[in-house]
């Protein structure tokens, strides 16, 4: 395999290392962001208010990924690979940061809408 095949490679693999770095380590801090009155996201609200949030934020993810990925194959096929990749990683770190101002200002409708859970579509766009 010739070095720019391994360099490319590299990347690609890098690339979703990051995307599923970020996907596995927002589900376990998850439940104390929405659970802990005092320093979470919510401030009062009964159990089962928290369990729906709780709720809302994995759907909200897991549809978004479900209609995303059909529109990002699409767009691969359009732009390229390369490009679709930057597009998603800028997305990726739009959704960070709108998910850190979620949090620093205790914004639950930026949580759920804007933070992490529509982050395939933030690629489309963008462009």
């Amino acid at each position: 395999m010739t070095n720019i095949r391994m360099l490319s490679l590299v990347g690609i693999y890098l690339v979703i290392f990051i995307d599923n770095l970020g996907a596995s380590l927002i589900i376990p801090m998850l439940k104390p962001i929405v659970h802990d009155l005092a320093a979470g996201l919510i401030s009062e609200g009964s159990e089962s208010f928290l369990n729906g949030v709780y709720g809302m934020a994995l759907g909200a993810f897991s549809i978004a990924m479900f209609f995303g990925a059909s529109l990002l194959g699409a767009l691969s096929d359009g732009l390229g690979r390369k490009k679709t990749l930057l597009l998603c990683l800028y997305g990726l770190a739009m959704s960070y940061v709108f998910l850190a101002l979620a949090l620093a200002f205790k914004i639950l409708w930026l949580f759920v809408v804007h933070g992490r859970a529509p982050y395939p579509y933030w690629r489309l766009f963008l462009r």
